[in-house]
């Protein structure tokens, strides 16, 4: 992933940060209404936790939040195993 990133071409990491992750998704969110696990590792630095609990929380109905220590943007290369933990974890609770 990371020789695939920095292998990118110039022009699309550029659109990436002024297009792809500006898309106000606040309205798509919204809609959601099952039960909701935020996954989010507190070494990212572009999606940080707080960000995220508080954009999704007054928007998403029962959403809570899981928040890992050392993972950053991609957790399912950086801590795969511990990653289908918290997923499974978070099914449970639901079934």
């Amino acid at each position: 992933m990371i020789d695939d990133t920095l292998s990118g071409s110039p022009a699309a990491k550029a659109a990436w940060t002024q297009a792809g992750m500006t898309l106000d998704i606040s309205d798509i969110v919204g809609n959601i209404n099952v039960p909701t696990t935020v996954i989010v590792g507190d070494a990212d630095k572009v999606e940080t936790e707080p960000f995220l609990r508080r954009e999704l929380g007054p928007r998403i109905s029962g959403q809570n939040s899981s928040c890992f220590p050392e993972w950053a943007i991609c957790p399912r290369w950086e801590a795969p195993s511990e990653l289908a933990a918290a997923i499974t974890t978070a099914i449970s609770k639901i079934r």
